[in-house]
């Protein structure tokens, strides 16, 4: 599974790099995956209920 971000929604708070900083990275107030490759080592589900807005979602 691949996460999305909706960057209308997201805040920039950073929870995601904190729990996965080999695939997310906040810039310019918003978050971007950097890398699907480390997907593959993270528990993404953990990611996608951390965002307080919910502006991360999984796809298959």
């Amino acid at each position: 599974m691949i996460p999305v971000i909706n960057t209308s929604a997201c805040i920039g708070c950073g929870r995601c790099e904190e729990l996965c900083s080999h695939a997310f990275r906040v810039e310019n107030g918003k978050s971007r995956l950097i890398s699907y490759d480390a997907c593959e080592i993270c528990d993404c589900s953990k990611i996608v209920e951390s965002c307080p807005v919910k502006a991360i979602s999984l796809l298959d």
